[in-house]
């Protein structure tokens, strides 16, 4: 009696929406065809010296509009505030999207210490989903929660996103970006 009870609660549950998703699988790509935005959280790890002035631990934001190719930083970078924009053309529009169609979910599971903790939220019309870093994913005090993307991937993507905020600023050949923002140091 109390197994056909559980049953019918797991069967109502699935009826009302109430089960979770099943979990993402390695290989799993995180931007898909539905995908609007994402905003990228980069924060921690071993801090830069102290600038006069500046801040003491990094921790910033970057997001990204697809429909409009708005690409935005915001938060302490280098021992630096910044708050800097840029919309994209179409070469520096298909430059993220190709990055952002090469991240896919991943099995790995690391330990270490003094990396930046990476955690990638991306947005579709069904709502927000939300991807840790693999670099804490195995510490017996696990402080992320699936899914993961590859440190190593996220650090690369959050290199390049920088990169062109900074490419966009100095007005450098290669991307042509409108309503350029301050400088990224």
């Amino acid at each position: 009696m109390l197994c056909q009870r559980i049953v019918h609660g797991c069967l109502l549950a699935a009826l009302l929406g109430a089960c979770s998703p099943a979990p993402d699988e390695p290989g799993d790509k995180v931007w898909t065809s539905d995908s609007t935005r994402f905003s990228l959280r980069v924060s921690g790890g071993f801090p830069p010296p102290p600038t006069p002035g500046g801040c003491s631990l990094q921790d910033y934001t970057v997001t990204w509009e697809a429909a409009t190719g708005r690409l935005a930083m915001r938060g302490c970078y280098g021992s630096r505030t910044v708050d800097a924009s840029a919309r994209l053309d179409a070469a520096g529009r298909a430059a993220v999207s190709s990055q952002l169609a090469a991240l896919a979910v991943s099995a790995e599971r690391g330990c270490g210490a003094d990396f930046p903790d990476y955690v990638l939220t991306v947005t579709t019309g069904a709502g927000a989903r939300t991807y840790n870093s693999t670099f804490y994913a195995g510490c017996p005090a696990r402080t992320v929660a699936p899914p993961f993307i590859s440190s190593d991937a996220l650090a690369r993507f959050g290199a390049s996103l920088v990169n062109t905020l900074q490419t966009c600023a100095a007005g450098d050949a290669g991307v042509t970006c409108a309503d350029a923002g301050p400088a990224v140091p």
